[in-house]
Parts: structure tokens; C-alpha cells; sequence
């Protein structure tokens, strides 16, 4: 069973995102091996963005064991904020006429970062989804889950390996890996398996369009060299999709290598 965290916020609190990142490097201490994998399952936790009623709320949800540990992650790191325990927030969205689904999914190899709340300047890094949930009308619902679990593997000294990999050509010539610099800047903090879970419900048949409307405010996160974000849409499968998104669960090899560092997360959440 889950635990469904509302996370309140005043307006004037002044907490930088740092402390978001405090949150995440305590969840990913060490990696989850493998073989583990096989005999037990790793803790999941979701960080969640809903409008619902055209109020935005931020939630965050774990498995009722894991309340009180993820509770005092977040107090510690936002003193100003109320936690209130409801009900699935999910349960609106999802009791809709028409829901669509998908996945927001990084570009291109895990191993290139985003851009991050420090390449942004004295702008919140959010502030474009913000102001796209701000435009809704009171017949749109929508939902994102940012679900985070410990590597499988190791998956910074991968990183690390790949960035200092020198290649020769036929000519004999050694060179570097041209994207060193963005790699090093990846692995500079822990992280985990993250799935980027999206879902829209209207009362008509706008929540396709939300959909694609919303991915697009993910472009505010596409770093030149680095790595950018994109849509898959649940077209097959899709309600064993959508169960997925209300168990905020991974299946066993599911985005092993859709790894975010922690300062990633912070800037989404």
C-alpha cells in the first residue's frame, strides 16, 4: 500500500533547490545490484505534479513502510512545508472520459545530462510547466510522476569509463571523447532509474493535445551538446501503462538505463 504526501509550501518560503537535492542524494546512497533485484524488489519513490480543479498541487508518494523516512527527507529539507496525508490524487484524473498516457524520455544516452537549475539564470527552472498548467481550463486534468529507484549497476563509474576512453583511428591518431566535459558533469552526483510518467484527462477530447502540449515545456530542460527530453505516447498497452502509473511501480529490466543525477531531479521537482 502507498502513502499519498501533500507537500505545501509557503509562499514566501525562500529555500533553495539545493535542498531538493539533499532529498534525492539520500534515496540513491548505493546502487541496487542486479542479483538483488532478483530476490527482492527496490524501494520506489514518486515525485508528483498534478493540476487538478485548476490548482496545482505537489505530492510525493511511497509505500506506507517508507512514510516516515521520506516525511523527514522533506521536513528536514523544507522546515516551512505541511505534510498532509490524503487520498490518491490519481483517482480524479483517472475517473475521466477520455485519459492519455505517456512517457517523457531523455533524448538520447543517459550518460549526457540536461540542463539543470544552474544553467538557468534567476529563473525557476519549472517555471514554463508552471505557467502551462496555469492556462488550463477547469475540464483538463493532468498528472506527472517523476518515479525514482536505486541503479542496477554502477552506473557513474560507466560514465566516468566511457569519458576518459581514448579512441585511435586508422592513421594511428588518439583522441578523446569529445563530450568528456558534459559526462564528467553527469556523473559529478549520485542518481538513479527514473520514469517520467505523464497522464491528461479531459471531459472531452483535448487531453491528446494537453499531452503534447506539456512534453513541449520539457524543452526548457534541452542542454545544446547535452540531452533533451521527448514524448512516448501509451498507444499499445495502455492499460497496463496506466497501472503502472497508479502503482508507481517498475517492471524488472524497465528503464535500467534511464538514469538522472540528482541535481536533474531537483530541477523537475
Amino acid at each position: 500500500m502507498n502513502s499519498y504526501l501533500q507537500i505545501k509550501n509557503p509562499q514566501d518560503d525562500e529555500t533553495t533547490i539545493e535542498a531538493s537535492v539533499q532529498i534525492f542524494t539520500s534515496l540513491f546512497r548505493a546502487n541496487y545490484p542486479l542479483i538483488k533485484h532478483i530476490f527482492s524488489k527496490a524501494e520506489s519513490f514518486s515525485f508528483e505534479i498534478y493540476l487538478v480543479n485548476q490548482t496545482v498541487y505537489f505530492y510525493a508518494v511511497c509505500s506506507q513502510e517508507q512514510e516516515q523516512y521520506l516525511s523527514s527527507l522533506i521536513s528536514s529539507s523544507y522546515p516551512k512545508s505541511v505534510i498532509i496525508k490524503t487520498q490518491d490524487p490519481l483517482d480524479q484524473i483517472l475517473s475521466e472520459s477520455f485519459i492519455e498516457s505517456g512517457e517523457i524520455k531523455l533524448g538520447t544516452s543517459y550518460q549526457l545530462p540536461i540542463k539543470t537549475y544552474k544553467d538557468f539564470q534567476n529563473v525557476d527552472p519549472i517555471s514554463s510547466l508552471l505557467g502551462f498548467l496555469a492556462k488550463l481550463d477547469a475540464n483538463s486534468s493532468l498528472g506527472i510522476q517523476i518515479v525514482v529507484t536505486p541503479s542496477s549497476f554502477s552506473w557513474q563509474n560507466k560514465v566516468l569509463s566511457s569519458a576518459n576512453r581514448i579512441t585511435v583511428d586508422s592513421s594511428g591518431a588518439a583522441s578523446g571523447n569529445p563530450n568528456k566535459a558534459l559526462m564528467i558533469k553527469k556523473a559529478e552526483i549520485g542518481g538513479g532509474k527514473v520514469a517520467i510518467r505523464v497522464v491528461s484527462s479531459s471531459k472531452n477530447k483535448i487531453s491528446q493535445s494537453i499531452l503534447t502540449q506539456l512534453a513541449q515545456t520539457f524543452g526548457a530542460f534541452s542542454l545544446g551538446e547535452g540531452n533533451y527530453f521527448k514524448l512516448n505516447k501509451s498507444t499499445i498497452f495502455k492499460n497496463k501503462f496506466l497501472k503502472k502509473i497508479k502503482s508507481r511501480s517498475f517492471s524488472f529490466f524497465e528503464n535500467r538505463d534511464h538514469i538522472l543525477n540528482a541535481f536533474e531531479l531537483a530541477t523537475l521537482w
